[in-house]
């Protein structure tokens, strides 16, 4: 069954009608959508679609669930990385920006436990 989820007002303004990767946490109770034109991620409850909410994150691409329920790696086109808490709504940089290394969308653990 395809339900739609809701965006609060402004949202799609703010992500510019763009959209860089959409990912289910491990535990299937959050989706998060990433915008790296808007420069922001947004996060929903899946169970009730109640949007829990945005975080500001600058050319935020690549998402990709770790082994922890609401947590994401979430990479930038700075060379950042970073986990962010669907939950909590904070975010733990890992890796800070390096100009040498450009990340897009195309986020994926293969044969890795990620741990954050």
């Amino acid at each position: 069954k395809v339900r739609y989820i809701e965006a609060p007002d402004g949202l799609e303004q703010r992500m510019r009608h763009y959209t860089g990767s959409v990912v289910f946490d491990r535990s299937g109770a959050f989706l998060a959508v990433s915008s790296p034109v808007g420069g922001v991620v947004g996060l929903w409850e899946t169970t009730s679609g109640r949007f829990v909410r945005d975080l500001p994150a600058r050319d935020a691409s690549g998402l990709a669930a770790t082994d922890r329920a609401g947590t994401y790696l979430l990479t930038g086109g700075d060379g950042s990385i970073r986990t962010i808490s669907a939950s909590r709504g904070d975010y733990e940089e890992l890796k800070p920006a390096d100009p040498t290394v450009m990340w897009d969308n195309h986020l994926a653990a293969r044969g890795l436990p990620l741990s954050a």
